[in-house]
């Protein structure tokens, strides 16, 4: 309720080139329910970098028409390894479990839920659903669980402050543009780390509190931006005024990745800060990590065929396998060395052969080319 009434009075008191529509669906949430939940809907979730992996990073609780909880439902577990499902009636019970593999990347992820007479869940990287199980009932209401929930969310997330910091997720370096508005002057506070800072209103822009001491009015959009920038042992993280220009409101060094930032109020400010959506960023960083992942499983398959033909007729690649499998550079050395080898592309070959139908092919394509491309390496 709160929410709508902020999303019609910025409609209404603010020109229309500045009013700004708040989507319920992008309020940032732990828990959620739906009601007649049938058909397909995106559930986004945050998966945090550290988290702890015994902690779900979902979790569906559904209640059936005509029946009463906790004597029946269906809850599934969504880890980042595996998926637990426990089907519970008032005559029995059942517990399964179904791998996740590769497991479940850090950061964002959307999940596609579809629930009819099957409850299917499916994720981007993988051609085939995560959970595919009957559903014998009529589902009245869907409970959910996570960190940062959103459903069917195309428009900027935000996140309401309302007497607690909230924590706003930070997938990687780089500009994050945000929108704060309020039906009150606030005085907001973003803190990186150990540093906060404390926000004001110089009279035409976001400024620092400490230099200007008037609150952000009400029912007007206030841009800001979070740049960081990661050298060699320093993370640069600054805030910027109206998210475009290089006119920094203040910068903390951190000596390290922060995955998140938290934002306050004064004890009775409340506001929502939006920040724009990062869906093509999320998507990159997920298919880049899953990518990783696949390229871990290959280098594991080159350890498990060390002792084919092609590894046997080249005693010299062999040692060296040996020792730069286990170095933290190995792959690069990996790569250079068996470009140049005689064996290469029979293994090469091997690899792809036995592993397209898992749709690992083209990661290995790119990962070793044909050695017939290396300008002055042998073919076979």
């Amino acid at each position: 309720m709160l929410f709508c009434l902020i999303a019609v009075l910025s409609c209404a008191f603010l020109p229309s080139s500045s009013s700004i529509y708040i989507n319920e669906d992008c309020i940032a949430r732990r828990q959620r329910t739906i009601t007649s939940p049938w058909g397909n809907f995106q559930l986004t979730v945050w998966n945090p970098p550290g988290g702890e992996t015994s902690e779900p990073l979902l979790t569906l609780m559904a209640e059936f028409y005509g029946k009463d909880l906790p004597d029946d439902y269906t809850r599934v577990l969504v880890f980042r390894e595996k998926i637990e499902i426990d089907v519970t009636s008032s005559e029995s019970r059942s517990l399964t479990y179904v791998n996740i593999n590769p497991i479940l990347p850090k950061g964002w992820l959307d999940f596609r839920v579809e629930l009819s007479d099957r409850l299917q869940i499916f994720a981007p990287g993988f051609n085939y659903p995560l959970l595919d199980i009957r559903n014998q009932m009529t589902v009245e209401q869907l409970f959910i669980e996570g960190s940062n929930i959103t459903v069917n969310c195309k428009d900027p997330v935000a996140w309401e402050v309302n007497g607690e910091a909230e924590s706003v997720p930070l997938v990687r370096t780089g500009w994050y543009n945000l929108t704060i508005l309020s039906r009150s002057p606030v005085f907001p506070v973003l803190s990186f780390g150990s540093k906060d800072f404390d926000l004001g209103w110089d009279g035409k822009a976001v400024a620092s509190r400490t230099t200007h001491g008037l609150p952000l009015p009400a029912f007007t959009e206030h841009h800001i931006s979070v740049k960081c920038e990661a050298s060699e042992q320093i993370l640069e993280c600054s805030l910027m005024k109206k998210g475009n220009t290089n006119e920094k409101i203040d910068t903390v060094y951190l000596s390290h990745m922060i995955h998140f930032f938290t934002i306050k109020g004064d004890a009775r400010d409340s506001f929502l800060i939006l920040m724009d959506s990062q869906h093509e960023q999320i998507q990159g960083h997920l298919s880049a990590t899953i990518e990783n992942s696949n390229r871990e499983r290959v280098l594991i398959h080159y350890k498990r065929v060390r002792e084919h033909a092609a590894y046997r007729a080249n005693p010299q690649l062999g040692i060296f396998l040996n020792h730069a499998i286990g170095n933290r550079d190995g792959n690069r050395k990996l790569q250079r060395f068996t470009r140049a080898s005689k064996s290469h592309n029979k293994l090469r070959r091997h690899l792809i052969g036995s592993y397209t139908h898992h749709g690992y092919g083209k990661v290995i394509r790119d990962w070793l080319p044909d050695s017939r491309s290396m300008t002055g390496c042998p073919a076979t």
